[in-house]
């Protein structure tokens, strides 16, 4: 009898201490970026540097005008995770200081962005503007990553529009054996590889490739994407499932004003120069060949939010784009 009281005493602490450390990771989790938004934190102090508790934290997002609230703990800090990556305003107040604000606070995918700030002593609301960004070392974990930001993707040169060849821009990462932009992680197989858009699963069926393997623009069109984080070593296991490296890329999404863009890109072999070792014949005379080389690539985008009598802080964005080359087309719609 004693026995089995014994067991039944020794199963129920078992699922007590299963049930208590499933909550406390979940807390862990919550705390932490996801592979799809960034995170904002730092310590409120006074100008002498000492911790300031209990201060109101705003986080205001220029784009969509939604906000986040929290409070500084016991030790001054503030952490305000799961926000989309863009550009925010952070405010904080407390009774007897000055407000603090700081603009352009800018928010990366997989990143935390960290402010500090530092409250003058006095009642009269005075604002401080200062301009935050993400940074540029990561001292927040030892993950090995290279992020290309919305800048770098509209200012970088590519050949193609196949936006995930900038990761060849990243220390550790090759050329495959595919021109079309299929990379390798630290000299292993660019069939081992990890490609997420938005979270959610960007691979192959068969093998970790890029969803829709060579042909550009197959799955998320350039235009659509607003950065993109290159994952090269020590990751956290969020971005496992892969023996080499990983690509997690985000989409842009709809703000309060409306926008919409059209291009298109043209190629085409006529505008090319002959290369004088293209020879299709020598006798009679040398007759040199252009290999046939015609690439189309149109498309745009349009973005806004609902009206605010119908719903609020709901906005949305679309894109559209067509590759056509030598008479063959692939189509791409988000």
């Amino acid at each position: 009898m004693c026995d089995h009281k014994a067991k039944l005493t020794t199963r129920r602490v078992s699922v007590l201490v299963a049930v208590v450390g499933y909550f406390l990771s979940m807390l862990a989790v919550s705390r932490a970026q996801t592979a799809v938004d960034g995170a904002i934190a730092g310590t409120v102090a006074d100008s002498s540097g000492a911790i300031i508790p209990n201060a109101g934290i705003l986080v205001h997002s220029t784009a969509t005008n939604a906000d986040r609230t929290t409070t500084s703990d016991s030790s001054g800090y503030f952490r305000v995770s799961r926000l989309v990556p863009g550009d925010y305003t952070v405010k904080v107040t407390v009774s007897g200081f000055s407000t603090y604000t700081a603009q352009h606070v800018i928010v990366e995918v997989g990143r935390l962005t960290e402010v500090a700030p530092k409250l003058a002593a006095g009642g009269l609301s005075v604002t401080v503007q200062v301009s935050s960004e993400a940074p540029v070392i990561n001292t927040e974990n030892a993950a090995f990553t290279t992020e290309f930001t919305p800048a770098a993707l509209n200012d970088l040169p590519i050949n193609g529009r196949h936006w995930t060849s900038f990761a060849l821009l990243s220390p550790g990462v090759a050329l495959g054996n595919s021109a079309f932009g299929l990379v390798t992680f630290r000299g292993a197989t660019n069939l081992q590889n990890n490609f997420m858009v938005d979270g959610a699963d960007d691979n192959d069926s068969f093998d970790s490739v890029e969803k829709g393997y060579t042909r550009v623009g197959y799955s998320t069109t350039q235009d659509s994407i607003l950065e993109f984080q290159v994952l090269i070593s020590n990751v956290s296991a969020q971005y496992g499932r892969a023996v080499g490296g990983g690509v997690n890329a985000i989409t842009r999404s709809g703000s309060n004003e409306f926008h919409g863009d059209l291009f298109e890109f043209w190629r085409d072999n006529e505008f090319g120069a002959i290369n004088p070792f293209n020879i299709l014949q020598t006798i009679p005379t040398k007759v040199y060949v252009k290999p046939l080389d015609k690439r189309h690539q149109f498309g745009g985008s349009f973005s806004g939010r609902a009206p605010s009598a119908v719903v609020d802080h709901l906005a949305g964005r679309g894109h559209h784009e067509v590759s056509r080359r030598d008479g063959s087309e692939v189509e791409a719609r988000l």
